[in-house]
């Protein structure tokens, strides 16, 4: 039928009328005697060897293939490609092989590169893009683990990223609370050697760094009595170091008189280290 009307019988038997190919299985094994014709275009490109699918017996030119019987249906600006953007000679693709319609960066990879390398994105593109166009993709920062909330919701990304590839100016937060990964100049400018915690929301807030509110009492309570008067520098007489205290500035504790308080007290010394430690509530009993 079609073209093998008009064939010879020695184009396909010799002598003894032996045939020259690999005896079809059935009228539609095209292959078997079209092999060399199946490696010239289609060798390496994953094509099915049903010929049938896409040509006719009448010419192999004009042949009619869906690609949405394919593993990849185009859709999207996919559409108006020409063939010759993802395959080459043979009809090998110039990509790597996409797993699934999703797996958009086996052929995008060097799209990815030169926007995300570094990054920490993930290469499941279609979570901000589309097929449409990679431009007004919709990224949800949530998604990472650290949410945009409070003056961070106004910040551009070039804030904390680099323009060039989207990499973190700063260490990566280990957390939604890691605040000082991105704010250790800060941390450094108020607090350093002052034993302050990096735990920066135990006073401060995501809104604004100013107006911090700090919890005295899980340290020593100063709510109450004749510490409700005092300022910081009463105590801690070294501005830049919070862990230096002196109980001795503010009351009445000639150490002669004090010595003699604690007579007897195992472990007693003249040292504000040695009050707290047995004073922590700053009561005399």
């Amino acid at each position: 039928m079609g073209a093998h009307v008009s064939l010879d019988c020695s184009e396909c038997h010799g002598s003894a009328n032996a045939l020259l190919f690999r005896t079809p299985a059935t009228p539609s094994d095209c292959v078997a005697c079209h092999q060399k014709d199946y490696d010239g275009e289609h060798a390496g490109s994953g094509f099915a060897t049903t010929c049938l699918d896409c040509h006719t017996t009448s010419t192999w030119d004009g042949a009619d293939f869906d690609h949405s019987q394919s593993r990849f249906p185009l859709v999207g600006a996919h559409v108006t490609l020409g063939c010759n953007q993802c395959h080459g000679s043979g009809n090998v693709l110039l990509f790597q092989a996409p797993a699934t319609p999703s797996d958009c960066v086996a052929c995008h990879q060097k799209d990815y590169d030169g926007e995300h390398r570094g990054s920490g994105f993930a290469t499941t593109c279609l979570n901000c893009h589309t097929t449409s166009t990679w431009d007004g993709a919709s990224f949800n920062h949530a998604q990472t683990g650290f949410d945009l909330v409070g003056a961070h919701q106004s910040l551009g990304c070039q804030n904390c990223h680099r323009s060039s590839d989207n990499q973190l100016l700063f260490p990566p937060p280990t957390g939604q609370n890691d605040c000082v990964a991105c704010h250790q100049a800060d941390y450094d400018a108020e607090h350093q050697g002052s034993g302050f915690s990096t735990t920066c929301l135990d006073c401060h807030n995501t809104t604004q760094f100013a107006g911090a509110v700090f919890n005295h009492g899980q340290y020593f309570p100063i709510t109450s009595g004749a510490h409700t008067v005092a300022v910081c520098q009463d105590c801690h007489t070294v501005p830049t170091d919070k862990t230096v205290f002196t109980c001795l500035s503010c009351h009445e504790h000639r150490q002669s008189k004090v010595d003699g308080d604690h007579q007897g007290v195992s472990g007693y010394v003249y040292q504000s280290d040695a009050c707290y430690a047995c004073h922590p509530n700053g009561k005399g009993d």
